[in-house]
């Protein structure tokens, strides 16, 4: 059956016995306007084969279980028992190519199924298959295959991937508003993937003046802002929790103190989830900042300004974040995620000089002497480090330019000299 709706899918849409004849025998205006308007409604389909899958009874009846469990099975194949796939060419009686292309074409056509979170178990269920990204299991070497080299799912997964994060945003659900994060982790997840692969990445840069894409870059940096906030609070609330002095601690009664120790266990669980989706929000930034097309949108004239701003307000919050000494351990990584921003600052101000003037213009967070902090941040986290690397010395030393450079077009906050201020 899955063979069949694609073979469907894909072919042309059949055109009518005696189509050619009745174009002779349609005189009638009304005839006419009926037909042009359903030469409309075909156009508006954008392709003859979302039509054709509409119409097949078998997968409009097909209940939403039927797919879920599907997709439970293989992301459970692909976890424990990935030589089925890898030693055979079928799945279940069907080619795995087809399986593989049915989860690509429902993440790409809203249309086939409308609840936005069984198309990201979609994604869930490639990213199973992904080897860096499967936590339990290698991964499926024979579905990566499918994914890097077969056409169909080159050309519909990353505009998939796009419309999806999309999408999600308004599902109707009571708690839409956290649900979608965890969606939107799982794609981000699929680009850090997709993003090591050159044909996935032509078909994202060709497609970078739609619509969509702004929409797309637009949703990443709300929940970049969005997700950071609730980190930032969120790391204070437990170092608040955490400051409570031992002697007190044992003075207190047995019900407090394990009130107090549900309290600690709950602060611990929600900042490891939200640092979690905040390095995969930020990483996912910064892998779109570094393909020309997507770059191009973060630099246009809709979101250059707004780009620069929370650049500048998460570097100065960044610079002055608590740091725990465990912090690792709850996914809470200011030091790395303050890097990464500086990655994204040069990637952007060496297309632009709109970026690096809406930078320095931003009365708000820029100054010189954060700037300068956040060069020593980068510099103390590289001296650290037992065997530093080409790439933090290159970092902080780039980071280190635009600073200075910066101090060139914004006003000086300090009473150095000329001389001494070009001179750090």
């Amino acid at each position: 059956d899955l063979e069949a709706l694609l073979d469907q899918s894909t072919r042309s849409y059949p055109k009518g016995d005696g189509d050619d004849d009745d174009d002779d025998d349609k005189n009638d205006d009304g005839e006419k306007k009926q037909e042009q308007a359903d030469v409309q409604q075909q156009a508006e389909l954008h392709t003859d084969e979302d039509a054709a899958v509409l119409a097949h009874s078998l997968f409009g009846a097909a209940p939403e279980y039927a797919l879920k469990d599907m997709m439970d099975l293989l992301i459970f194949v692909v976890t424990y028992a990935d030589m089925r796939l890898s030693d055979a060419a079928e799945w279940k009686g069907q080619p795995l190519t087809t399986v593989v292309r049915l989860l690509v074409y429902i993440i790409r056509k809203p249309q086939l199924v409308r609840n936005p979170y069984l198309r990201a178990h979609c994604v869930q269920t490639l990213v199973a298959s992904v080897d860096a990204m499967n936590l339990r299991g290698r991964g499926s070497p024979a579905v990566q295959r499918i994914l890097v080299h077969d056409q169909f799912v080159v050309q519909h997964l990353v505009p998939g991937l796009v419309q999806l994060f999309v999408d999600i945003e308004n599902t109707g659900s009571g708690t839409q508003f956290f649900d979608k994060f965890n969606s939107r982790y799982v794609i981000s997840k699929m680009f850090e993937f997709l993003t090591q692969q050159p044909a996935h990445m032509r078909v994202l840069n060709a497609m970078a003046q739609q619509h969509s894409v702004l929409r797309f870059s637009n949703c990443v940096l709300n929940d970049m802002v969005y997700l950071f906030e609730d980190t930032l609070e969120k790391v204070k609330t437990l170092a608040s929790t955490r400051a409570m002095p031992a002697h007190v601690l044992r003075q207190m009664p047995v019900f407090q103190r394990q009130a107090y120790e549900r309290s600690l266990l709950q602060s611990s669980r929600a900042l490891t989830t939200v640092s979690t989706l905040s390095g995969g929000m930020l990483t996912m930034l910064l892998y779109l900042v570094r393909q020309p097309g997507p770059r191009r949108v973060f630099l246009g004239d809709d979101m250059v300004e707004r780009a620069a701003q929370t650049m500048n307000y998460y570097a100065k919050a960044l610079v002055d974040a608590p740091i725990l000494g465990d912090g690792v351990k709850f996914k809470y990584k200011p030091r790395r995620w303050l890097s990464m921003l500086a990655d994204i600052y040069l990637l952007l101000s060496e297309e632009s000089g709109d970026f690096k003037r809406f930078v320095v213009r931003d009365g708000r967070s820029f100054d010189m002497p954060t700037m300068r902090r956040v060069c020593k941040r980068l510099l103390g986290t590289r001296r650290n480090k037992k065997k530093p690397g080409k790439d933090a010395a290159a970092t902080a030393e780039a980071t280190a330019a635009v600073a200075s450079a910066s101090g060139d077009e914004s006003p000086s906050s300090s009473d150095e000299s000329p001389q001494q201020q070009q001179q750090q």
